[in-house]
């Protein structure tokens, strides 16, 4: 579904055809391109190749690629280790994580591991969707879930009308197949 068919249907699910128009384009497309990158949050990596990336390397930590999104996956020596923490830096890499005696910490724009002193890593990791602004423009996401941006977007529209809203949202997470307190 190109761009220009998804701003059509949001303004006939607000009914906004052949009135005046409450929302501009930009506004909607904003909003289509949130709900793109929302399901990418929500959805397996595996139903998105085309924004699935590799780093490679052999440091004690990683410099986060330009375009990460999400982290998929870390290897490190060829064995599978958790990611901690937001990209934020919300953790303090002193803190003990006693569950893990190998694990990778996002820190600001890095990962970095834990304890030190691997040869190699391995990091998987989703690109940022692109954002659409032409007409042409079609998201990042498989054709099977574009139908839950025009949901999202409808949900953002529909600030008066409680009912349509819980509606929508409650359609994009359906199609997306997430529970209520992921979107």
């Amino acid at each position: 579904m190109q761009l220009s068919e998804m701003l059509a249907a949001v303004r006939n699910n607000l009914n906004e055809v052949g009135i005046t128009e409450m929302f501009s384009d930009s506004d909607i497309t904003e909003w289509l391109n949130a709900g793109a990158k929302l399901a990418a949050r929500a959805l397996p990596p595996q139903l998105l190749p085309d924004l699935q990336k590799v780093v490679t390397g052999s440091s004690t930590s990683v410099a986060l690629p330009a375009g990460f999104f999400l982290p998929v996956q870390l290897l490190l020596e060829s064995r599978r280790v958790p990611i901690i923490g937001p990209s934020d830096g919300g953790h303090d890499p002193g803190q003990a994580f006693e569950s893990f005696d190998t694990y990778g910490l996002m820190w600001g724009s890095t990962i970095k591991f834990y304890p030190e002193g691997f040869a190699g890593y391995v990091l998987y990791y989703l690109t940022t969707p692109t954002d659409m602004s032409i007409a042409t423009d079609e998201p990042g996401i498989p054709d099977a879930y574009h139908y839950a941006l025009v949901c999202y977007a409808t949900y953002m529209g529909a600030s008066k009308d409680r009912m349509l809203r819980t509606q929508y949202l409650a359609m994009f997470q359906e199609i997306l197949g997430v529970a209520n307190e992921r979107a």
